[in-house]
Parts: structure tokens; C-alpha cells; sequence
């Protein structure tokens, strides 16, 4: 599945922030039996909920922080709702820079991908 893994996400010193929502958000799926969480609140209290030692291990200093990109400045785009409508990006960012966006995969993947690698990651099931 790993076409998206090239070079350029492995050295981007951004993808590890993105790395923290897919963090959050498998956490979230596994605590609730396999449900997404129903929306950007649900997440956040989730998070806020976590023990200080869990978001560390997470790499998570501020939960609020987490929803946005420091690239592109705007919230990231998020999987909500059932456990049909999740696809193989869970998350990433709206706008991106230089014609690359972040992404973070179901499988805990976060990279940085042209936007032609983006749009085929984001139609995938």
C-alpha cells in the first residue's frame, strides 16, 4: 500500500505533528471498540481525558494544538462518524505547502505527499 512512502515524508520535521492526531485517534477507535469518533469534540475530550504519561508517549504536549498544522496553519481535516465512512487517510491538512499535504493513515502512517499521491490516498476504502 506504501506508494505514499517515499522520501519526502520520511525527512519532513512536520510529520511528527500529524503523528500525534493519528496517535489520538487510533487511541480513540481502540478504547471504543472499533468506533470513530462522532466529531472534532468527541476527540478533544477524549484527549483531555488521557492521562499526562499517555500524551507524552503520544507525543501530545497541548491537545488543542494538535488539531492544527503548524505548516498551513488551519485545523487538519479529520475522519468523523461511523466505522463505514473511514477510509485510509484518517487525517490531513486542508491546504498544505508547495503542493504537498501531511497525511495520516488508518495504519498509523504520517507523511508528507505530493498532491496527486494525496487525492489517490484519499479515495482509497
Amino acid at each position: 500500500m506504501c506508494g505514499a512512502c517515499g522520501s519526502s515524508g520520511q525527512g519532513n520535521s512536520e510529520a511528527p505533528h500529524i503523528k500525534q492526531i493519528s496517535e489520538l485517534y487510533r487511541s480513540y477507535v481502540a478504547a471504543n471498540r472499533g468506533q470513530l469518533p462522532r466529531d472534532e469534540a468527541t476527540l478533544k475530550a477524549y484527549g483531555k481525558n488521557l492521562s499526562p504519561q499517555l500524551l507524552e508517549v503520544m507525543g501530545i504536549k497541548d491537545v488543542d494544538a494538535a488539531f492544527a498544522s503548524p505548516r498551513d496553519s488551519q485545523p487538519y481535516t479529520i475522519a468523523y462518524g461511523t466505522s463505514k465512512s473511514m477510509g485510509v487517510v484518517i487525517a490531513h491538512e486542508r491546504t498544505g505547502v508547495d503542493g504537498t499535504r501531511l497525511v495520516a493513515t488508518r495504519e498509523g502512517a504520517a507523511q508528507e505527499v505530493e498532491e496527486a499521491e494525496f487525492r489517490k490516498l484519499a479515495s482509497e476504502k
